[in-house]
């Protein structure tokens, strides 16, 4: 128990040096969705906030319809919520390694884990039902 409290306490104490230095982080907090790629993303997914990662690519019709509903989450959920954009064709070894194989997928991540997804074009009550669970516990 006091492991994970250390642990807490330290991705808290990391997340203000780092919101301190980095543009991307301070996303977090205004409701901005950040751009995912391998130089971000392992920052993102371990913030102390859960954390949603679209996947998606340029030319996915699909994706471009998830678009404005992520965007409007991110604002929504400001300050509660974190959401990252993986563009595919760009980064493809992260897609490999949480084996995303359809686009759009969005990955949930709490403490740096996935712990849930959603495939396709499932519109925002799907997503947000996933995010109020995530916020409330479950």
């Amino acid at each position: 128990m006091e492991d994970d409290e250390e642990l807490q306490e330290l991705r808290k104490k990391r997340m203000a040096e780092l919101m301190k230095t980095k543009g991307s982080v301070d996303a977090k907090m205004t409701g901005d969705v950040i751009k995912a790629d391998s130089g971000n993303f392992n920052e993102i997914i371990n913030s102390n906030m859960p954390v949603l990662v679209d996947f998606w690519a340029s030319w996915c019709p699909p994706c471009k319809t998830m678009e404005p509903i992520i965007d409007a989450l991110a604002k929504d959920y400001a300050g509660k919520f974190v959401f990252g954009k993986l563009n595919c064709d760009e980064e493809p070894a992260i897609a490999r390694q949480f084996s995303v194989s359809a686009i759009p997928t969005f990955i949930f991540f709490k403490n740096g884990s996935p712990v849930k997804q959603a495939i396709g074009a499932v519109g925002r009550d799907p997503i947000e039902k996933i995010m109020k669970s995530l916020l409330s516990g479950d």
